[in-house]
């Protein structure tokens, strides 16, 4: 947000304060801003490449699981049937 003159300016910061904005010092000078404007889009472009890289690897992490899911859902259901029928059984000597 751009304003002019100091009861803006109060106005302005009372709004950030109250909702917890940041707030980022912005020079008047024209070359410092083209500056600024380089630094931030070039950490936008490194923020988004690491936000892609990320849905990428996830998206890779979640079709291997797609894939195996089934043997894996197999598995347990058939490990579970056995420790229901192991269950089942009375291991104690001492009854008989």
């Amino acid at each position: 947000v751009f304003y002019s003159g100091e009861r803006a300016k109060s106005k302005i910061l009372k709004i950030c304060e109250a909702f917890g904005a940041n707030r980022y010092p912005f020079s008047e000078e024209l070359g410092r801003q083209a500056q600024m404007m380089t630094e931030v889009s070039g950490r936008l472009a490194e923020l988004k490449t690491t936000i892609s890289a990320g849905l990428d690897q996830r998206n890779i992490l979640l079709e291997t699981i797609g894939d195996k899911f089934e043997q894996w859902n197999h598995k347990v259901r058939k490990e579970k049937a056995i420790y229901h029928t192991l269950n089942m059984l009375s291991l104690d000597v001492t009854k008989k």
